[in-house]
């Protein structure tokens, strides 16, 4: 095999890499957006429930259903902090282990894809460019208190709005 070949090999390895890195990050952003459709609906299901009881529902049914809600708030929370880790790990390998192994012309034309206004002079710390803008802590965060927030919602519903 000569050097044009290794070379060519080489580079069809790490962009068989690169799609499997992306492939991975897309997963991982659908199942925190699955979990969170899902942790909505089991919200909804718990308000429904007691919804359909009326006034009739008794004191610790309301007990049982808000320690559910706060099962549920809790262990999405955890779940998206999970998923929001492996995306973390995905964008590092992709970042640091496979995007410089590409031509630099693959990896201005990556980094310009994910922030707009790139030009030549930010070529050189497209890296930084890339990699600070796709943190994501914010968002799994302002999620979180959304989750905790329907927590209240379904306790407030079952405690406050339900009485006599």
């Amino acid at each position: 095999m000569d050097t044009k070949e290794k070379e060519e090999s080489t580079f069809a390895d790490f962009r068989m890499r690169y799609s499997v890195c992306v492939e991975d990050i897309r997963y991982v952003k659908s199942r925190q957006w699955s979990v969170t459709y899902y942790l909505i609906l089991l919200f909804a299901a718990i308000i429904g429930f007691a919804a359909a009881q009326g006034s009739d529902l008794r004191i610790a049914l309301r007990i049982l259903l808000s320690i559910m809600g706060l099962i549920v708030a809790l262990t999405g929370t955890c779940f998206l902090c999970q998923f929001q880790k492996d995306l973390a790990k995905y964008r590092r390998r992709l970042v640091y282990d496979i995007l410089p192994n590409l031509s630099e012309t693959f990896q201005f034309y990556e980094a310009k894809a994910h922030k707009e206004g790139l030009n030549e002079t930010d070529k050189k710390n497209w890296r930084e460019n890339y990699s600070s803008q796709r943190k994501g802590l914010t968002w799994i965060g302002t999620l979180a208190v959304f989750l905790w927030a329907a927590w209240v919602f379904v306790t407030w519903y079952l405690f406050g709005y339900l009485d006599p």
